[in-house]
C-alpha cells in the first residue's frame, strides 16, 4: 500500500513538472512589478501569466495585477 501512494506521488510530480509553462514567468513577473511591459515576456508567458492572474483574481482589491491585465490585454 505504501509503495502506492509513492508510485501515485511520484506520478503526480513529473505531470506538474511537465505541466510547468515553456518560460521562466517568475522573471516575467519580476520585471512587470518592476515596471515592465508584457510584451517584454514571450507570448507562452503572456498567455499563462493571464489565464494564471485570472483565475486567482480577487475582486476585494481593486488594484490587483489580475483587474490590471484584464484591462490592459483583453485577447488573452
Amino acid at each position: 500500500m505504501r509503495s502506492l501512494h509513492l508510485l501515485l506521488l511520484l506520478v503526480a510530480f513529473v505531470a506538474f513538472s511537465m505541466a510547468a509553462p515553456p518560460c521562466h514567468w517568475k522573471t516575467c513577473v519580476q520585471r512587470l512589478y518592476a515596471g515592465g511591459s508584457m510584451y517584454d515576456c514571450p507570448h507562452e508567458c503572456r498567455a499563462y501569466l493571464y489565464s494564471h492572474f485570472l483565475q486567482n483574481y480577487n475582486p476585494r482589491y481593486e488594484d490587483s495585477y489580475g483587474s490590471y491585465l484584464d484591462r490592459a490585454y483583453p485577447e488573452y
